[in-house]
C-alpha cells in the first residue's frame, strides 16, 4: 500500500478504494500508509514474516519507524479482513496495466 493508489487508472478503482478504506481505517495521510500497512502485518495474528522492498534509504528508514508505533488496536485488526481483495487482475502487479 502506497500513496500511488491515489493515481490508479479507473479500471484500477476497486483497488484505490481498498486502499483509501484502509488508509482510513488506520487513520493515516497517505504518505504514511506503508508505514501503517507494515505495522498492521506486525499485528495481525498469524503473519509471522513481513517483506518490505525499500528502494531508497528514505524508505528504509520509513519502514523501519514502524517500530516506534505503538500496536493498532485489536478491534481495527478483526475489522480489516473486510478490506481484502481477491480479484487476480488487482492483488498481481504483474497484471497491472502499464501506464
Amino acid at each position: 500500500l502506497s500513496a500511488k493508489a491515489v493515481h490508479l487508472p479507473e479500471e484500477m478503482s476497486a483497488l484505490r478504494t481498498a486502499a483509501d478504506r484502509a488508509r482510513q481505517g488506520l487513520k493515516v495521510s497517505w504518505e504514511n500508509l506503508p508505514t501503517a500497512a507494515v505495522r498492521f502485518c506486525l499485528d495481525s495474528p498469524g503473519i509471522d514474516s513481513v517483506l518490505i522492498g525499500p528502494r531508497t534509504k528514505l524508505e528504509l528508514h520509513q519502514s523501519l519507524s514502524v517500530l516506534k508505533m505503538s500496536p493498532l488496536e485489536k478491534a481495527f485488526i478483526g475489522e480489516a479482513g473486510d478490506f481484502g481483495l481477491t480479484e487476480e487482475r488487482l492483488v498481481n502487479p504483474a497484471l497491472w496495466p502499464v501506464q
